[in-house]
């Protein structure tokens, strides 16, 4: 079941999410990472993606993209390459 706050979705049996980045894509889509779990620093947080579907006007299941056993994953960050501003473009 997904639950929703005013503004990212939330994960089944966390009580503890927040929000750490957002980021636009092409086509007026928003993906949304977050952390999830037990509490802040609990072995069990995880960080979930979710995509919000403009048309739809509605987000994706949430989806683990990084979880590992044992270790409290830290807050992520969305951005775009720029490769200008790298010379490598």
């Amino acid at each position: 079941m997904v639950g929703q706050s005013s503004l990212i979705p939330t994960v089944t049996g966390a009580p503890m999410y927040h929000a750490a980045t957002l980021a636009p894509l092409v086509g007026g889509d928003v993906l949304a990472a977050f952390c999830a779990g037990t509490a802040e620093r609990d072995p069990d947080v995880g960080i979930y993606y979710s995509r919000f579907n403009r048309v739809a006007r509605a987000w994706s299941r949430p989806e683990v993209l990084v979880d590992n056993p044992g270790v409290s994953e830290g807050n992520p960050v969305l951005g775009r390459w720029v490769a200008r501003e790298t010379g490598n473009g």
